[in-house]
């Protein structure tokens, strides 16, 4: 009954390899816990990413960076995630855009940054975050 929890286990599973599993643990921590923290959201957004469900993923990625530009986090993750998400969506123009506005806060952005920080069971996953930033010009 924990929300804080069941998100982080959707975490898990995302990482595992499990996104669709992952999204019904995420949402039931949202649920159980309605003023939930932003983060959430971002679990939300890579599970739909790495299912392919890509709108969904811009949509909830686009809720999370609002919240973070009212304070609750570092917009950084946000502008990633919808940098990865417009570039797989083929909106390269968005994706720059987005990638530009996290290389502002984080001037220290980089491909290999985001390879050591990111775990996932399979090297696939991994790789399709990192193709995704390459198309949006992250070097």
């Amino acid at each position: 009954n924990d929300a804080t929890s069941l998100v982080l286990y959707g975490r898990g599973l995302i990482c595992a390899g499990r996104p669709a599993e992952a999204v019904a643990y995420i949402k039931q921590g949202m649920r159980l816990s309605p003023y939930y923290p932003a983060f959430y959201l971002l679990q939300l957004s890579q599970a739909y990413f790495q299912m392919g469900r890509f709108r969904e993923a811009m949509l909830v990625s686009s809720k999370f960076l609002k919240r973070c530009q009212k304070g609750e986090c570092s917009p950084v993750a946000a502008h990633v995630s919808l940098a990865e998400i417009y570039a797989e969506m083929g909106r390269l123009r968005k994706a720059r855009r987005q990638l530009a506005a996290a290389k502002k806060i984080f001037p220290g952005l980089s491909l290999e940054l985001v390879r050591r920080t990111m775990t996932y069971k399979d090297p696939a996953m991994l790789e399709k975050h990192l193709n995704a930033l390459r198309k949006a010009g992250l070097k």
